[in-house]
C-alpha cells in the first residue's frame, strides 16, 4: 500500500521561511551542501547543484553588484561538525535525507532546509521538519524499465530489492508488468546483516557474509524461474549481484536472463560482465531541482509559489549488453526489431519497414504491438534515443558530430527531437551523462 505523506509545511517551517524572506541578508550568503562526496550517486546530485549555479542562477540580477553572488555553495565536509547558522553567513541547507548533518540543521531550525531523496525513500515533510523535498519519479522509473524489458519480447519479469527499499518502485513495476499481461515475481533480499563500518577485518567479514547471503538467495530465485526472464534490480549494485548469481547457476545473460539496474553508474555498469543496462533516474536533475527550490525560497517572486515536494522526471534507459536479446516468437516481428535496433541512425519509417518485410502497414503494426507491447514508431524513437544517450557523453565529439552520427540532419533537429521525447536539450543531456 502506498504511503500518504502530509507535504504541508509546519508553522515553524513557515515562520522560518518568512523570516529568511524578510531578511536583507537573504540576498547574499552561503548554502551548506550535505552530500557524501564518496558516493557516485550523491556526486551526480552535487554536480546538478553546481550546474544550476554555473548557468547563472543564484547570481545577481541586472543592476546588482557583479562581484558578489546571490548565494554560493559550501561543502559539508568543509564544515566539520559545525551546524550552519545565519550568524556564520549561511542562508540555507541542501542535503541527502538520512544524513545526520541534515538532521542537525533541521533541529537547529534557523535556516530553510531542502532534502534530497536520492539514496532512500521519500518521507513526510512534516515529520522531518523540511522546508521542501526533491524526489525521483518512481512511477516513471518503473514504467521505463518495464517497457525496456517488454520490448525484448519477455513474458516473465522479476523485481529484486532489499527489504522495504524502493517499495513504490517495485509496486509500480508490478502494475506495469500486469497491465502488459506479463507475470512479475518480486524477490526481497534479506538485509539483516548490518552495514560494515569503514576499515577493519571484522567489517570486511560482515560485508562478505551479507554479499554471499544475497547471492545464495538470488541463486535459489533464479533456479525457480522459467527462462527467458527479465529482471529489474532496485539499483546497479544489486543488478550486478543478479549477474553474479546467474553465472553461478549457469543462467546466460542476456540470452536467458535480461538484467537492468537503476542509477546508470558508468563505472559499475561498464565493469559488469556483460556490461549492465540501467535506467538513468535523473540524479543530476535532482541536484538542479534542489538548487532551484532553495533559490525560490531565498528569492521569492510575486506569483511564484514554492513547491514543498518536487518530483524529477527520469531520463530513460541506457541499453548495454545485459538486455541485448530478443525473445519474440513472431519471426517477422523479431526481424523488424533487429532492423530498427541495428540501424538506429537510419531514417527508417513504418511504411518502408512493412515493404521490406512483405507486410501491409496495418498487419505489421498489429503483430508488432501484440509481440512487443508498443508501436513500431515507438520502437524507432526508443532506438534512436538509446543511440543518442550512448554517444553524447563523449566529450571529444561536437554536437554536430553527435547529430550526424545519430542520423539527424542538424543539431537543431536533434534538439527538437530530444526536447519532445526527453524534455532536455543536447547540452543538458551531455551534462547529465558526464
Amino acid at each position: 500500500m502506498a504511503t500518504i505523506m502530509d507535504e504541508r509545511p509546519t508553522r515553524k517551517q513557515q515562520a522560518t521561511i518568512s523570516r529568511v524572506r524578510r531578511s536583507d541578508a537573504a540576498a547574499v550568503g552561503k548554502v551548506a551542501l550535505f552530500l557524501d562526496g564518496h558516493n557516485p550517486i550523491t556526486r551526480q546530485v552535487a554536480r546538478g547543484v553546481m550546474e544550476f549555479l554555473r548557468d547563472g542562477h543564484g547570481r545577481p540580477q541586472p543592476g546588482a553588484s557583479a562581484l558578489v553572488p546571490r548565494w554560493n555553495i559550501v561543502l559539508g565536509d568543509d564544515l566539520g561538525g559545525t551546524v550552519p547558522s545565519a550568524r556564520d553567513g549561511f542562508i540555507g541547507v541542501i542535503g541527502c535525507l538520512g544524513d545526520a548533518r541534515l538532521a542537525a540543521a533541521v533541529k537547529a531550525g534557523s535556516l530553510p532546509v531542502v532534502g534530497v531523496a536520492c539514496c532512500c525513500e521519500p518521507q513526510a515533510i512534516r515529520s522531518l521538519g523540511l522546508s521542501a523535498q526533491v524526489v525521483l519519479d518512481e512511477e516513471r522509473i518503473a514504467e521505463l524499465a518495464a517497457e525496456h524489458l517488454i520490448a525484448c519480447g519477455l513474458m516473465s519479469l522479476a523485481y529484486v530489492t532489499t527489504g522495504e527499499s524502493r517499495e513504490a518502485r517495485g509496486q509500480a513495476f508490478e502494475r506495469h508488468a500486469k497491465a502488459a499481461q506479463r507475470s512479475c515475481h518480486v524477490e526481497r533480499l534479506a538485509d539483516h546483516v548490518g552495514t560494515p563500518s569503514r576499515g577493519g577485518a571484522a567489517a570486511t567479514t560482515e560485508s562478505d557474509t551479507a554479499h554471499e547471503s544475497k547471492i545464495e538467495q538470488l541463486c535459489r530465485c533464479l533456479e525457480s524461474q522459467a527462462v527467458p526472464v527479465g529482471v529489474l534490480a532496485c539499483d546497479d549494485t544489486h543488478a550486478r549481484l543478479v549477474i553474479d548469481a546467474c553465472r553461478r547457476v549457469g543462467r546466460r545473460v542476456p540470452e536467458e536472463v535480461a538484467v537492468i539496474g537503476v542509477g546508470n553508474d558508468d563505472l559499475l555498469c561498464e565493469a559488469a560482465v556483460p556490461p549492465l543496462s540501467s535506467i538513468d533516474p535523473g540524479f543530476f536533475q535532482l541536484g538542479s531541482a534542489a538548487a532551484a527550490t532553495i533559490d525560490a525560497i531565498l528569492r521569492p517572486r510575486r506569483g511564484r509559489a514554492v513547491e514543498t515536494r518536487v518530483e524529477v522526471a527520469a531520463i530513460g534507459p541506457v541499453a548495454r549488453r545485459s538486455t541485448d536479446m530478443l525473445a519474440i516468437s513472431d519471426t517477422l516481428v523479431a526481424e523488424a526489431v533487429r532492423i530498427v535496433r541495428g540501424r538506429p541512425a537510419a531514417d527508417i519509417t513504418v511504411d518502408v519497414l512493412a515493404v521490406q518485410l512483405g507486410l501491409s502497414r496495418s498487419t505489421l503494426e498489429q503483430r508488432f504491438r501484440r509481440a512487443v507491447g508498443c508501436s513500431v514508431h515507438d520502437e524507432i524513437v526508443r532506438s534512436r534515443l538509446a543511440e543518442v544517450r550512448r554517444i553524447i557523453g563523449n566529450p571529444e565529439l561536437t554536437m554536430k558530430q553527435v547529430a550526424m552520427a545519430c542520423g539527424f540532419g542538424s543539431v537543431s533537429y536533434m534538439t527538437t527531437f530530444l526536447k519532445k521525447h526527453l524534455g532536455v536539450t543536447p547540452g543538458q543531456l551531455r551534462g547529465i551523462r558526464r
